[in-house]
């Protein structure tokens, strides 16, 4: 976890510490869903735009960004779901 993330979940009571991190990790999914939301309309508006030097399509160069964000939000998804069978008390296979 972040830093500050780490020190929010720290200085609540023991029983919070569980629900505080659904909470993060939900901010977290809903964070990077939509910045994958907003990637995609970014490369739609820059689709036929070049690349100065070397005259690739911008398309390339912006899918780094959804690709990225994309992977993130699969991440988040992933420590969510973990983060949610640890507070209800059974174990993710």
């Amino acid at each position: 976890m972040h830093i500050g993330i780490d020190f929010i979940t720290k200085i609540g009571p023991r029983s919070w510490r569980g629900f505080l991190a659904v909470i993060i990790d939900l901010l977290m999914l809903a964070i990077n869903g939509y910045i994958v939301y907003l990637s995609i309309f970014f490369i739609f508006a820059n689709k036929l735009k070049r690349t100065p030097v070397l005259d690739l399509p911008a398309l390339y160069v912006n899918l780094a960004l959804t690709t990225g964000f994309t992977l993130m939000t699969a991440y988040a998804l992933f420590f969510l779901c973990r983060d949610i069978f640890r507070l209800l008390g059974t174990q993710a296979r």
